[in-house]
């Protein structure tokens, strides 16, 4: 009897104990992480419109800080349409808001320092996101169909894109890729049909299979290796590049037109040098320009010249630190604007 009467003890215990681990305040759900660190999810009536997530949560007299999204947090919320993560978050599960269907927008702080794969899968209506300048890597899958994005900025902090992790975002018409990538993970871009102009930089040393198939938009590409980088001929698949034209640094054009892959592009252009973003930090906004761009980042007054996808010299003059560029005249397209310091930027005009 006595022994019964413990084990019954023992239990009611374990259960108090793991009850005390989840606690929901409001709409959301806490998961007692470590200490008084909680990582948040949906109750099981799923959140809907514009969602504020706490920095802190009190219970039971207990004052927790979020620190996490859990994975499969909120995962299906059919009608969330906005997602505000405090600065106190480091981490974003995986899945954790895949299949948000109506998400349009999402501030992530530059606290968080991982996102995991998928996390923003299948959300169709996300238009633009500014990923924090703390995480090393687009995880797999990240963006998987979100086709309304329109246009990313990839911090320079990252060093790897993952596999598909752009698939099927077929209104992205601008993305940056930053002198910090080193490796772009298969099919990472497939099926971004509105991409217009690709720039990679000489950082990149690997590029799986797939990652430009079907991006049938491309109107130019420029690459920053004096010596070609070895791709497999699927890494442009289904493209047609024998009209598309190619920009190389200078002195370089014979390599390219020498390599079996990159000697398909037409015609290849010799006028850029080799980008170094680690010593000049310098900011082009807004790109997608409709008027002007402004340059912001300059140590000194630099001249430039603006040229045309076909490497045609179209505008030239000297550029005081954080002045701006009148394109009002130009015509809707792809440009490259080329500074005395030898670097190179793409502007696209519409």
């Amino acid at each position: 009897m006595k022994q019964k009467l413990q084990f019954s003890i023992l239990l009611l215990f374990i259960n108090l104990f793991a009850t005390a681990q989840t606690f929901d305040v409001g709409n959301l759900r806490y998961n007692i992480t470590s200490g008084t660190n909680v990582s948040v999810q949906k109750t099981n009536t799923n959140p809907t419109g514009a969602l504020t997530i706490p920095e802190t949560v009190v219970n039971v007299g207990v004052t927790y800080s979020v620190t996490s999204i859990s994975d499969n947090g909120f995962f299906n919320c059919l009608g969330l349409t906005s997602v505000d993560i405090p600065n106190t978050v480091t981490n974003i599960g995986i899945d954790a808001f895949r299949e948000c269907y109506v998400l349009t927008s999402v501030n992530i702080p530059n606290t968080v320092t991982t996102i995991g794969s998928s996390a923003f899968r299948n959300c169709a209506a996300l238009t633009s996101i500014t990923l924090p300048n703390s995480i090393t890597s687009i995880s797999n899958t990240l963006f998987y169909a979100c086709s309304s994005l329109t246009s990313l900025v990839i911090p320079n902090s990252v060093t790897t894109i993952g596999i598909a992790a752009f698939f099927g975002c077929s209104n992205l018409s601008s993305v940056t890729i930053p002198n910090s990538v080193t490796l772009i993970g298969s099919q990472s871009f497939v099926n971004c049909s509105s991409l217009t102009s690709l720039t990679i930089p000489n950082s990149v040393t690997t590029i799986e299979n797939q990652v430009f198939a079907n991006c049938t938009g491309l109107t130019s590409v420029t690459v920053n290796w004096t010596t070609p980088l070895v791709i497999n001929a699927n890494v442009f698949q289904n493209v047609n590049t024998t009209i598309i034209p190619l920009n190389v640094p200078s002195g370089s054009e014979a390599l390219y037109e020498a390599n079996a892959v990159w000697t398909t592009f037409n015609p290849i252009n010799g006028f850029l040098s080799a980008e170094d973003f680690s010593n000049v930090q310098v900011s082009i906004f807004p790109n997608p320009t409709s008027n002007s761009i402004q340059i912001v980042g300059l140590n000194s007054t630099e001249s430039y010249t603006i040229h045309d996808v076909m490497g045609r010299t179209l505008l030239n003059g000297i550029l005081p630190s954080n002045n701006t560029i009148n394109l009002e005249n130009f015509t809707n397209g792809n440009y490259y604007l080329k500074l005395s310091n030898g670097l190179t930027y793409t502007i696209l005009k519409k």
